[in-house]
C-alpha cells in the first residue's frame, strides 16, 4: 500500500525538522521525534512498517492511495533573485491610496472565509488568466503603489492580506504570480510573498531569504 499527503497538507525541511501546512484547518504544525523519522524514511522510499505508517494515517497527515510510491514536496517557484522595491524607493505616500483599498478588501474578504477559500480563489484566477494569456503590463507602477500604501499603513505583520491583494493586482495586469508561503524555526515564524519567477514585487530578497517555502499557489 502507497501513501500521499492528505489533501490540503504541504511541508518543507528546515534544519533537521519537517515543517507541515495544514491548509483546511489554517495550522502550522510538526511532528514528535520518531514521527518525524518515520515521514523521512517514507520520503527516502525506505519500507516501514504497518504500525509507523497507521499513525501518520491516524494523526491526519497520510491517506493510504494503491500504487503511490512517497509524498511529494509541492511546486515550488525559483529562489528570489531581485526586488522591484529597489526600483520603488522612491514612492510617496500619494500613490497608495487604490493599493490600500485592494489590501483592505482582501482583509474582509479573509475574515468572511477561510485561508483556504481565499487560496483557491487566487488559484482560479490564475488558471483563467493562464487560458488567456496576452501581454502583461509593466509590474513596477504596482510594486510602487504598494510600497506607497505601506507607508500610508505599515504591511508589518500584514503579509499575508498584502501578499494577497498584490497577486490579485498583478493577474489583473496579465501577470501568473506566485504567492509563496514560508517558514523558519527558533523562534518559529511564518512570512508570505510574491514572486514573479525569480524577482519579488513587494518585498525584499535579504528577509525572503530567511524563509523556507512550504507552500506556493
Amino acid at each position: 500500500m502507497g501513501y500521499m499527503l492528505r489533501p490540503g497538507i504541504s511541508f518543507c525541511r528546515v534544519g533537521d525538522r519537517f515543517l507541515f501546512l495544514d491548509l483546511g484547518r489554517d495550522r502550522y504544525f510538526a511532528l514528535a521525534d520518531i514521527a518525524d523519522r518515520v515521514f523521512a524514511a517514507l520520503l527516502a522510499g525506505d519500507q516501514i512498517g504497518d504500525d509507523d505508517a497507521g499513525r501518520l494515517v491516524a494523526q491526519g497527515l497520510l491517506v493510504e492511495t494503491p500504487g503511490a510510491e512517497r509524498p511529494l514536496p509541492t511546486r515550488l517557484p525559483s529562489a528570489p533573485a531581485s526586488s522591484l522595491l529597489d526600483l520603488a524607493a522612491a514612492a510617496s505616500r500619494g500613490g497608495g491610496t487604490a493599493a490600500l483599498a485592494r489590501r483592505l478588501l482582501v482583509a474582509a474578504e479573509l475574515r468572511a472565509t477561510s485561508l483556504a477559500g481565499a487560496l483557491s480563489r487566487l488559484a482560479l484566477r490564475k488558471e483563467r488568466q493562464a487560458r488567456n494569456a496576452g501581454a502583461a503590463a509593466d509590474p513596477l507602477p504596482v510594486a510602487r503603489a504598494f510600497a506607497a500604501a505601506a507607508l500610508i499603513v505599515p504591511a508589518r505583520d500584514r503579509c499575508l492580506t498584502t501578499s494577497l491583494a498584490l497577486a490579485h493586482r498583478l493577474i489583473s495586469l496579465g501577470h501568473a504570480p506566485d504567492l509563496v508561503l514560508g517558514v523558519k524555526l527558533r523562534p518559529f515564524q511564518a512570512h508570505c510573498w510574491v514572486q514573479l519567477g525569480a524577482v519579488l514585487p513587494g518585498d525584499r530578497v535579504d528577509v525572503v531569504r530567511n524563509f523556507t517555502p512550504i507552500l506556493s499557489v
